[in-house]
């Protein structure tokens, strides 16, 4: 019986500890969990953010690509032409046709300068936000792999979390026979105690009776035995003989002396 129930309290204390792996496992798992929530609510933003730079990308190239099949010319050189046209007006006798040809000339050659500042502003603009949608993209990148790596370890403690469980199953399916071996035991124990007892009771019973018939024979013996010898002595005094002591007292007790 002591057996049983050490080794039903020993499978009882290692579940216990059982649990306790299983709690610390699970905190860790919803630990990683929550992680995993964050990186996933983390990846949606940049997802949006990165649409929104890839439409505006978009959008800046189709402003730009009319713009780049323009002739272009360089920057330096349409400033200088400008200048130049400009002094000639100012320092040449000009006809009012002529003066009007270089006006048309200096607007047409800022028309020129302005289409490459624009198409300057909007390369200059494509190329911060493709640098902005490469960073975008890296970074992603790194929360998808974070991501990945917090799934897998996640697995892990849950498959860890349960093989655990599994061997509390068994561990308790153990200890629940011991303690029914232990209960089964103990019962039969009592029973057998039980009948010991009553056992006992009956032998004190017919003790008490054979005592008690022991007694009542002695009794009886001694009884006839007075009855005996007062027939004796009242023999002896019938006869005048002398009688003892004992005789004597007993004849008195029966009031025949």
């Amino acid at each position: 019986m002591n057996r049983w129930c050490d080794d039903r309290d020993a499978l009882n204390l290692i579940i216990r500890e059982k649990w306790t792996t299983i709690n610390l496992l699970k905190n860790k798992r919803d630990e990683i969990n929550q992680s995993v929530k964050n990186l996933k609510e983390d990846e949606s933003l940049i997802l949006i953010q990165l649409n929104a730079k890839n439409n505006r990308y978009i959008d800046l190239t189709k402003k730009s690509t009319p713009l780049s099949n323009m002739p272009r010319q360089n920057k330096i050189e349409l400033d200088k032409q400008i200048k130049d046209l400009d002094w000639k007006i100012q320092t040449n006798p000009l006809s009012r046709i002529e003066e009007e040809e270089i006006i048309s000339q200096i607007r047409h050659l800022e028309k020129q300068l302005l289409i490459n500042r624009k198409e300057l502003h909007l390369k200059k603009q494509k190329d911060e936000l493709f640098s902005t949608i490469k960073e975008l993209s890296i970074h992603r990148d790194t929360v998808l792999r974070q991501k990945i790596d917090c799934v897998k370890k996640s697995q892990e403690y849950h498959t860890k979390m349960f093989e655990q469980i599994k061997q509390v199953d068994k561990i308790k399916a153990e200890a629940d026979l011991a303690h029914k071996n232990y209960i089964k035991f103990n019962n039969e124990v009592n029973e057998i105690h039980n009948h010991y007892l009553e056992v006992t009771n009956q032998i004190k019973n017919i003790t008490y009776k054979i005592r008690k018939i022991k007694k009542e024979t002695k009794r009886k013996n001694l009884d006839l035995m007075i009855e005996e010898q007062s027939k004796k002595a009242y023999e002896k005094l019938k006869q005048r003989k002398k009688l003892t002591l004992n005789e004597y007292i007993l004849l008195r007790k029966k009031g025949l002396a």
